[in-house]
């Protein structure tokens, strides 16, 4: 079922680097814009990869500065002096007044924020009576350090007043969502017409993603100094940025156990579906993932997942005979152990069946369906449409 009229949807997003929540909304956007009468609109705070994008493909956006509402981080002396400040900065929801105009200015007929910490979407949307859709993506805490303010509790409350979308189920259950107004549907990942590179397997293990410790990166580094004497020929590649102090960090550790020339840091990289086609496995050690966009990618890739059994690594994964999960440092091991005695060759069945699986369930085309039918179910309770 289609509007017989365009459909104006404001989007707000904050970091504009391409990981998975920003991949997410690009892949929504093309498909609304392309397949339904849907004028995407795309209001950001920082310039980057994502709004070249945006630019390059004719997509309406501006910038205007707002922020999280998550409690300061505190890394210096500096800090500490501005962190009262700061707060009294969150209490006034910056922003607000400059977004409010833009907003009667496009008219939209949903207000969809792309990411739990940016809160002035729900505020606006309350003030001037439209839908306000709140896409659920991360734990704050878990994955990313972030302190919701004024607490987890008070954000779990604040989502009862807009219409949610969670990634997972993990997701929905940990802010205590119902179904009276959340609804989990999974990411486009990719559309239904992609076909991965077919390259020749290579001895290379391989991590893509942002670099911070929450990602549980330093457990894949220790567990590979434990397990690379299983075979020499192996090696680490580490595809991501992240503070320049913590991957210097990474990289001494490295370089404390002798393996520079096994563990390459190879950087914010745009072919990591290259890497993942001929890598023989994907790590995802990540402590709490939201959804798993990076797992996904390598089941499109058809490369073999190695994953943390938590979060939406494990909902993805567990039950299906994916990929394989790991509990703690000892499981991990022996899964890399694993990998490098048998080779990719062994798991080549289960690598398949996670393909079709990735096809038939994460797919773009899915995903701006399921997404626009919940916008059309929306409006039909809002009086006008």
């Amino acid at each position: 079922m289609k509007l017989n009229r365009q459909l104006t949807v404001l989007f707000l997003v904050f970091d504009t680097k391409m990981y998975g929540s920003n991949i997410a909304l690009k892949n929504l956007i093309n498909d609304l814009h392309d397949n339904y009468t849907v004028r995407p609109i795309v209001v950001y705070r920082k310039e980057g990869e994502f709004v070249r994008w945006l630019e390059k493909n004719g997509i309406e956006n501006y910038q205007h500065n707002f922020g999280f509402a998550i409690y300061p981080k505190i890394r210096s002396l500096f800090d500490i002096v501005l962190f009262i400040p700061r707060i009294f900065n969150l209490m006034r929801m910056r922003g607000e007044r400059e977004l409010i105009k833009l907003v009667k200015d496009v008219s939209p007929d949903i207000i969809h924020t792309n990411v739990g910490p940016i809160h002035v979407g729900s505020v606006i949307a309350r003030k001037l009576n439209i839908p306000h859709v709140w896409h659920i993506r991360e734990y704050q805490i878990a994955d990313y350090r972030y302190f919701p303010f004024p607490s987890k509790q008070s954000f779990s409350s604040k989502l009862q007043h807009s219409h949610c979308i969670s990634i997972s189920k993990d997701l929905f259950n940990y802010f205590d969502m119902d179904d009276a107004y959340g609804k989990v549907i999974y990411d486009g990942v990719m559309s239904e017409d992609f076909t991965p590179h077919d390259i020749q397997k290579k001895k290379q293990l391989l991590y893509v993603g942002r670099i911070l410790k929450t990602k549980g990166i330093e457990d894949l580094l220790n567990s590979f100094v434990r397990t690379s004497d299983t075979d020499p020929e192996y090696e680490l590649y580490i595809a991501g940025e992240g503070d320049k102090k913590y991957v210097e960090s990474l990289k001494n550790l490295v370089k404390v156990n002798k393996l520079e020339d096994r563990i390459k840091f190879l950087g914010y990289r745009s072919d990591r579906y290259k890497l993942m086609a001929q890598a023989s496995a994907l790590i995802v050690p990540s402590y709490k993932e939201g959804f798993g966009f990076i797992t996904v990618e390598a089941m499109f890739n058809k490369c073999l997942v190695i994953g943390r059994n938590s979060g939406g690594t494990q909902e993805i994964l567990a039950n299906r005979g994916l990929g394989i999960l790991f509990n703690d440092n000892q499981e991990l091991d022996q899964a890399l152990r694993d990998v490098m005695t048998h080779g990719s060759s062994y798991y080549v069945k289960q690598v398949k069946k996670a393909y079709k699986y990735a096809k038939s369930n994460f797919t773009t085309q899915n995903h701006s369906t399921n997404i626009y039918n919940h916008y059309l179910k929306i409006l039909k309770n809002y009086e006008g449409y």
